[in-house]
């Protein structure tokens, strides 16, 4: 296995974009009840832009797996299998708050045929050391209510619940406040 930061070039971005990330969001539709992707056909092309911007953000990155031991450079430069990924971004804590800055784990991805191979807590472990580099004592991640896999592997983890999202239609509150 190879990891590689994602890097923001086009080529790069894009073959991650179909060929990883689109699969990604499939498997979501599949495991989330609220969840589904738009079917416009210029969903990969408004994508390849979103994370070409985000990854110039210095607090930004992407880590790309590939099912090879070959050295890599970039995605872009290799027919070696994408299987998985994980996206992280440093957030700072306001000033007035006396809370650490913590690395957020964001997007975060391994394919089925991976599954169940240790490369998922590789990748949490990849995340481990970039705050510890970044000198963020906390990590913290979103998962959705409907995905028991992930919520496992998180407990197991040792994450925490530590607030709740709660969603409702418009419709709802306003047929409710009446």
């Amino acid at each position: 296995m190879q990891f590689v930061s994602l890097s923001a070039t086009e080529a790069s971005v894009r073959r991650f974009i179909e060929e990883l990330w689109l699969s990604y969001e499939r498997t979501l539709e599949q495991t989330v009840k609220r969840f589904a992707l738009n079917d416009d056909d210029e969903l990969i092309d408004a994508e390849v832009e979103f994370r070409l911007d985000r990854l110039t953000e210095p607090e930004y990155e992407l880590l790309v797996v590939l099912d090879t031991d070959d050295p890599v450079e970039s995605i872009a430069s290799t027919d070696a299998e994408l299987v998985g990924f994980i996206s992280t971004e440093i957030e700072d804590s306001p000033a007035v708050f006396d809370t650490p800055d913590s690395l957020r784990i964001g997007d975060f991805f391994v394919t089925e045929p991976f599954r169940g191979s240790g490369l998922a807590t590789e990748l949490v472990a990849w995340a481990v050391d970039r705050a510890d580099r970044e000198d963020c004592p906390e990590l913290s991640l979103e998962v959705d209510i409907d995905n028991e896999r992930a919520k496992a592997f998180y407990d197991r983890l040792g994450f925490e619940t530590v607030k709740q999202t709660r969603a409702v239609s418009r419709a709802t509150v306003e047929a409710r406040m009446e």
